[in-house]
């Protein structure tokens, strides 16, 4: 299966749940009323990791509680066209380091 955020495949990583409405910020928003409360997307670690780093969860939750959202997201767009420019080795050799995920997800940060 694809990464719901980059859309690519990648047979040698597990792709993990974003909760499409982070758990602490449920209550706050009301979501459990509009039946959002479990949904989540498949999302390679480092873009799950991206997510987190760029935007708080109560931006994920305002703003970036469903997959079309973040996908017109305007960062996420940039970030997206920047995957999808490096090599397959850059993919790989990044997913180990979330130290390096903070990095790559400060520079959509800082051209906010």
């Amino acid at each position: 299966m694809d990464c719901e955020i980059c859309g690519l495949f990648m047979k040698t990583h597990t792709l993990t749940k974003h909760h499409l409405v982070p758990k602490a910020q449920r209550k706050k928003f009301g979501m459990k009323e509009f039946g959002v409360r479990n949904r989540t997307i498949k999302v390679h670690k480092f873009c799950h990791a991206i997510l987190h780093i760029i935007f708080d969860n109560e931006q994920l939750a305002r703003d970036l509680n469903t997959r079309k959202k973040i996908k017109r997201n305007p960062i996420i767009q940039r970030y997206v066209a920047f995957i999808k420019q490096q090599s397959s080795n850059f993919y790989v050799d990044f997913t180990s380091s979330m130290k390096d995920a903070s990095k790559i997800g400060e520079q959509f940060i800082n051209d906010r």
